[in-house]
């Protein structure tokens, strides 16, 4: 079976999804709003903790997350989750294009299955043959009987 590109691209996807996170954007927020909970002061944080008023806490994008440690001026806790988070990113984007310049190089099913068998249960099974392709019959019948031509076209 021929791979086409969008196929290739499946196969990538799939192996990516996959491929365990380092540091997964789910992480990385969780870990931001720790620090983040941690520098409120303890008023703020009693209305935090009780979830009927925590809508009422304000949070602000800061250090490229949606939490601000409340009354305080110290990120360096932020901006270290930040930058470990796109170093993980970092990493796994390398690791994806490496994936990808080894799938692009095969042309054939045939081909990647015998290179990387590991990668076999990714390619999709090829479309099963039919014998016999459905026939259409009284369709114009069909049509007629419920309307059409509801107007005469003219192709002129």
């Amino acid at each position: 079976m021929k791979l086409t590109n969008s196929l290739k691209d499946s196969i990538i996807n799939c192996v990516m999804q996959d491929t365990p996170h380092e540091y997964s954007c789910d992480q990385r927020d969780k870990d931001a709003l720790v620090v983040c909970v941690s520098k409120m002061p303890e008023k703020i944080r009693k209305l935090w903790d009780d979830k009927t008023l925590r809508g009422w806490v304000k949070v602000e994008y800061c250090a490229g997350f949606n939490y601000l440690p409340t009354g305080g001026n110290k990120y360096d806790e932020l901006i270290a989750i930040r930058l470990r988070h796109e170093a993980a990113e970092k990493v796994r984007k390398e690791l994806r294009s490496h994936v990808k310049n080894v799938v692009y190089q095969f042309g054939t099913a045939k081909q990647m299955i015998d290179a990387i068998p590991e990668l076999k249960s990714y390619i999709p099974k090829p479309p099963a043959k039919t014998k016999l392709l459905p026939v259409v019959t009284g369709l114009m019948a069909e049509l007629s009987k419920a309307g059409f031509p509801s107007t005469k076209r003219s192709d002129a």
